[in-house]
């Protein structure tokens, strides 16, 4: 052991953290001549936070991929989807290397694999070799780069894990061959009330700006007035040298009058913990907008550990009528950093209601869920709402809400939640308007829940959900190809931790043959979400998602046709694939389930989704003559489509 990492281990455990990126051994690169990247560590993507660097590769494959130290191959993975074709090599010192989206392993893997393959008649696979079975030097061969799996556009995706297989920042390694001169740009900032006593700029809304400034140097010029606690949001980027991509930013600190309050250290992390980042961004917004905003608050069920402890965990709330300085620091890897500053003050004021700016008669009414918070907002609101709403609970109480604060001629009422106080039904003072929130109860992280309502069934497991929130479940009738009433459950702009399940009884005249479980999709089209069967008759999915949800038959196969051959055509002696294109466009295709014969003999077909293709690559050609190719595809409710085609080589 190093006296480097004696140290770290002593500084670890005695609570000083060194910064996250100060890397100890000292690795080969995986590419020769590439050191230009399209993605970096940690950058915010769907669902998870980018675990590796994706290293450019001039728009081409086939480029060579080398081992960053000696090694054994811990695992070698191949699948349509994720990482595609990818190496996992252990370390003596205990670390690993990922290689993903290659196009091909050198031939001694590629052996170990097509053994496998023939083997389970299976071409996806998760392959973990014997210790020391498959070994490679520091530097030496390991594969070629592709576009393999999920990946977009040619280039390597690579990881360096610690001995636990926590993901670290391979970038830190590579420094000294990675440009970087450019501080991260910041597009916008967002202040967040928290609680229904919260307000910024006399709302209970988030406000977004944009900062004036740039080159490491932003500001807000007007001061901000706010009231209970608030919390800070951030859009930035940053940008390596000569590239145009952007990335992310593993470090930020927030200061109210110099004080420390929020600190982000994203040197490492783990698969298990990567779903966070739906909590670190402001989930809802970005449902709405599309833009992820960065919390720089740490929000109630948010365990990921790459936050450093401090005071109220980056909530801010005035106590005094000062002015207050708030300063946002974000910084590279590379020391790059820039600068947000601004001002705060406290808004004492009243909500003050002007009477004579609301209409006599009439409102528009909408409704929302804001963080266990009911907001109705009345746009164009009438006189009478001043003397509040009536609030049905779910005893059959009735009492009266008073508005909470006006905004020109809106009237909002905010009604907190908890978990024995909401309401069943929202009526307006003269009983003409009337709003049910459908809400069913709360939903907790450390519970399990099943529920059920109407036709549906719901199980939450324990930790679906990442902290207390009130579902609601809402059904209407159904679409003309449904069998069952359409059920809207939970809200979109809601995260989910864990999957859960939501279930049907169907009526007994319902033909069960074809029957799925429907989720409508961001589109507004039905798609396939499942059918698994209960022992009491229920049809199950198993989903990640809050929506809409029905049930259907899928009784279509796939369609499977010919690419790049004609049935009884000649495959031309530079040829080396056989290609067809599969499509199913409500259940998509079931590649595990994909079964081809060439002449009897099981061959391996591999699925890419983004092109709707199925590829077998032969390096044998096969002999002189004719010869039959039969598939069988099937779609992810089970239907199956079988072809038979001849070929001549």
């Amino acid at each position: 052991m190093s006296v480097k990492i004696r140290l770290l281990l002593l500084l670890a455990v005695s609570g000083i953290l060194l910064p996250a990126f100060d890397p100890s051994p000292t690795y080969h690169y995986p590419l020769d001549g590439y050191h230009l990247l399209a993605g970096t560590f940690g950058e915010l993507r769907s669902n998870h936070f980018h675990s590796g660097i994706d290293i450019k590769t001039g728009g081409q494959e086939g480029a060579s991929v080398f081992a960053i130290e000696s090694g054994y191959v811990y695992r070698v993975r191949v699948s349509p989807y994720g990482f595609g074709k990818a190496l996992y090599l252990r370390h003596p010192d205990g670390n690993y290397s990922v290689y993903a989206h290659l196009s091909k392993f050198t031939p001694e893997v590629e052996a170990y694999l097509t053994a496998r393959q023939q083997e389970t008649q299976q071409y996806e696979q998760d392959l973990y070799p014997a210790y020391q079975e498959l070994k490679f030097d520091a530097g030496a061969l390991i594969g070629y780069s592709g576009n393999s799996g999920s990946s977009t556009a040619p280039h390597l995706h690579f990881e360096i894990r610690d001995p636990d297989e926590h993901i670290t920042n391979a970038l830190a390694y590579y420094r000294h061959l990675v440009k970087d001169q450019v501080p991260p740009l910041v597009r916008m900032i967002g202040m967040e009330p928290l609680s229904a006593e919260s307000r910024v700029n006399g709302q209970f809304k988030k406000l977004t700006l944009a900062p004036s400034g740039g080159s490491g140097r932003y500001t807000l010029p007007n001061p901000i007035r706010i009231r209970g606690p608030v919390g800070l949001e951030y859009q930035a980027i940053d940008r390596l040298t000569g590239v145009p991509n952007p990335c992310g930013i593993n470090h930020a600190r927030l200061y109210l009058d110099d004080e420390l309050i929020y600190e982000l250290d994203l040197g490492k992390f783990s698969f298990e913990e990567t779903r966070y980042i739906n909590m670190h961004i402001d989930y809802a917004y970005y449902k709405k907008t599309g833009r992820r905003l960065e919390r720089a608050y740490i929000e109630e069920g948010n365990r990921f550990h790459a936050y450093k402890k401090h005071k109220n965990s980056g909530v801010i709330t005035l106590k005094d009528h000062d002015v207050h300085q708030l300063r946002l620091e974000l910084q590279d890897l590379h020391g790059n950093q820039s600068t947000v500053e601004a001002k705060l003050q406290l808004d004492d004021g009243t909500d003050g209601f002007q009477p004579s700016a609301l209409a006599n008669s009439g409102s528009r009414f909408s409704l929302e869920q804001r963080r266990n918070v009911l907001v109705l907002t009345a746009e164009q609101a009438s006189k009478d709402l001043l003397k509040g709403i009536k609030l049905r609970s779910q005893a059959g109480t009735l009492f009266t809400q008073k508005p909470s604060y006006q905004h020109g001629q809106t009237l909002v009422f905010l009604m907190p939640m908890d978990r024995f106080n909401y309401p069943k039904e929202i009526l307006s003072p003269d009983g003409r308007f009337s709003i049910a929130p459908d809400l069913i109860g709360e939903i907790r992280p450390e519970k399990s829940r099943q529920i059920d309502q109407g036709q549906v069934r719901l199980f939450f497991p324990y930790n679906a959900v990442f902290q207390p929130t009130f579902l609601r479940v809402s059904e209407r009738s159904g679409s003309v190809n449904s069998y069952s009433l359409t059920y809207e459950i939970g809200s979109t702009d809601i995260p989910i931790l864990k999957p859960f399940m939501v279930g049907f009884k169907p009526d007994a005249n319902v033909p069960k043959k074809y029957l799925v479980v429907a989720k409508r999709n961001r589109r507004g089209a039905w798609k396939f979400a499942g059918n698994t069967w209960g022992a009491q008759g229920e049809i199950y999915a198993s989903v990640s998602e809050f929506g809409e949800f029905c049930l259907m038959t899928d009784s279509i196969p796939p369609t499977v046709r010919p690419f790049n051959f004609r049935n009884g055509g000649y495959i031309g002696t530079g040829q080396r694939t056989i290609s067809l294109r599969a499509e199913d466009s409500f259940a998509g295709i079931n590649s595990k389930r994909t079964y081809a014969t060439l002449d009897g003999k099981w061959i391996p077909f591999a699925y890419n989704y983004r092109r709707d293709r199925l590829t077998y690559t032969w390096t044998e050609r096969p002999e002189k003559g004719e010869h039959i190719l039969e598939i069988s595809v099937f779609d992810g409710a089970g239907n199956k489509q079988k072809a038979q085609y001849t070929l001549r080589f």
